[in-house]
């Protein structure tokens, strides 16, 4: 464990270069933060919750490393299928969730174990330092939309929200989709840049990890950089003062909106739109059944309709943004994320109460990268809101969607003027992105 640790922090050191005195003693306090928490997750699960998701991929992952030691010609093959949900996965017992999220986390443990060791700790500590060079991705693309003083804001967002680096370091799904997220974003800013051949095999490998675990966050990143495309159109592209709805460009984007998530939904049906409202009825009907104290419900009785879901929308949203308040907290884990998620709700109110919504627009709507997180936040956040229906496994759920939120409310409540990204200045660098140009909107 504390060579893979050693590893970690030589290849962050290797990237020293990439940041500025003031930035470094925050990556490696986030990099501590993902150590530490990769630690606390495993007595959390093993002494408060006495075992999870993470003691069940990590007792299937040991039987199939002892099968790959006994055969690896065989049965490294099949391992391998079994993490990419193809080929054949056939093992002398039956592997829960084979073909699925569930049997690709099996399958991750079973090769950490073969190759690393039996042992929750390294376990967790490789998901941890995967989801954290992940972040590490996220925050270099909010920093390159962002002025100087305004990096450590972003840098907060992206690495050291509490929630976020404790439910990413595990060996969960959250921290899989994690490592591959920021990537998405590199990709994606990368293409905007014009830099479009060399964002291609970023995004394939960013978005393989998300499509494995949580397949429907790309639904969510589909939609959110659709509109990302449209505003650095008119900005960037046009070189329009402000953003402005012109039919023909509007119609475009949401035929490639719909061609995308008829796409997506063909490749993972369970998360087509129609399987979705049925999926997130019978989560909601499920919930309503279970009794205990963390459960909650949007309702007493939600329509399985798509205008009856949606009408819950936003109830959905405040509940993923906002919950649990801290009466709701159960636990002290559930205590400690509800002082969280009321802090941001205090900030969130702070930012309203000093400007109006349309000031608050104003500043948001000049960045076309804060205009996709708050797009992605809406659209994962409703989502999350309405499938969910136990405030603990929301914190875990809605952790893509954080980073965003936290980067937007972070900025409005410390004032001052939002970035606009402009062309590209030869010589410019904005760490190991692109170089962009920088300037302040009033």
């Amino acid at each position: 464990m504390l060579g893979i640790a050693i590893s970690a922090a030589l290849v962050l050191a290797m990237q020293r270069r990439r940041y500025d005195a003031r930035e470094t003693g925050w990556v490696i306090a986030a990099f501590i933060a993902h150590l530490i928490s990769a630690v606390l997750q495993v007595l959390v699960t093993t002494r408060f919750y006495r075992g999870g998701d993470v003691t069940l991929y990590q007792y299937t992952g040991r039987q199939i490393a002892r099968l790959i030691d006994f055969d690896p010609g065989l049965f490294l093959p099949r391992t391998l299928g079994l993490v990419f949900q193809t080929g054949d996965h056939v093992f002398p017992f039956d592997v829960i969730g084979a073909g699925a999220s569930t049997g690709t986390m099996q399958g991750i443990a079973a090769l950490i174990i073969w190759s690393l060791g039996d042992s929750l700790y390294v376990s967790g500590l490789v998901a941890s330092l995967g989801a954290f060079f992940g972040q590490l991705a996220l925050y270099r693309v909010f920093r390159a939309h962002v002025p100087l003083e305004q990096r450590r804001t972003v840098l907060l967002a992206a690495l050291l929200v509490p929630s976020v680096v404790f439910w990413s370091s595990a060996l969960l799904k959250e921290s899989v989709a994690m490592a591959g997220l920021g990537w998405v974003l590199v990709a994606m800013d990368r293409f905007f840049r014009g830099e479009r051949l060399r964002s291609l095999p970023v995004l394939f490998a960013g978005a393989t990890p998300i499509a494995l675990v949580k397949p429907y966050v790309l639904f969510a990143l589909v939609l959110s950089s659709v509109v990302w495309w449209y505003w650095h159109r008119e900005l960037h592209v046009a070189r329009r003062p402000r953003v402005r709805l012109r039919p023909g460009y509007v119609v475009l984007a949401g035929v490639g909106a719909v061609v995308a998530m008829v796409l997506l939904g063909q490749v993972f049906p369970r998360y087509a739109f129609d399987n979705v409202i049925d999926e997130a009825s019978r989560l909601q009907a499920v919930g309503a059944q279970v009794s205990g104290g963390s459960n909650y419900a949007l309702a007493e009785n939600v329509r399985g309709s798509p205008i009856g879901q949606l009408g819950f929308a936003p109830l959905a949203l405040f509940t993923a943004l906002f919950r649990p308040l801290i009466f709701e907290a159960r636990n002290a884990p559930m205590f400690v994320n509800a002082l969280e998620m009321t802090l941001l709700l205090l900030l969130f109110l702070r930012a309203l109460w000093e400007h109006s919504w349309r000031s608050l627009w104003s500043r948001l709507g000049r960045s076309p990268l804060f205009v996709f997180a708050i797009a992605f936040v809406a659209v994962f956040g409703v989502a999350v809101g309405l499938a969910s229906t136990n405030l603990g496994t929301l914190s875990r759920y809605r952790v893509p969607l954080v980073p965003f939120f936290a980067a937007v409310v972070l900025l409005l409540a410390r004032g001052g003027p939002l970035p606009v990204w402009t062309e590209e200045e030869p010589g410019e660098k904005a760490s190991g992105l692109p170089s962009s140009r920088l300037r302040s909107a009033s």
